[in-house]
């Protein structure tokens, strides 16, 4: 099977496409059938940044487990994680910061199976939490005043 790839051309975008186009997007993954896809915009930065955490469920949200694991990308209302076990989108998880204890309700938001190693699964706190990562020097998005 061939895989043909559009070079993807910023001139072509109108005004309004190219604001709305993210600096950090790799532009040929956001070029489909050579359509734009546009993300609405997200509500705080991004980092990528590994912490150590711990997943976990409770009886009472269902199925028990508990796995250690690392952020692959953090924000201040959620994050991306790796795991082995098996979990879906809407489910309510526990994260548990290794190194503060500090907890979080989330839920997952999505999951992709990578072709090797864990599953990347997507988790939103209930509520926003940028002091839940203790980043020294947090995006200026992060500020609770900011978050609607």
């Amino acid at each position: 099977m061939w895989r043909y790839r559009t070079q993807f051309n910023p001139d072509i975008l109108k005004d309004d496409q190219r604001s709305r186009l993210k600096f950090s997007e790799n532009l040929p993954d956001a070029c489909t059938k050579e359509k734009m896809i546009y993300h609405k915009e997200r509500r705080s930065q991004r980092l990528v940044l590994s912490v150590p955490v711990v997943a976990y469920r409770s009886q009472k949200l269902g199925l028990a487990f508990s796995e250690g694991t690392r952020t692959l990308v953090v924000s201040a209302h959620g994050a991306l994680i790796s795991l082995a076990a098996k979990v879906a989108a809407d489910q309510t998880l526990l994260l548990k910061h290794a190194f503060s204890g500090e907890e979080q309700e989330c839920r997952v938001v999505f999951t992709q199976k990578t072709p090797t190693g864990p599953t990347e699964v997507a988790i939103e706190f209930r509520q926003p939490a940028p002091g839940f990562w203790h980043i020294a020097f947090p995006p200026v998005d992060w500020r609770p005043n900011s978050f609607s």
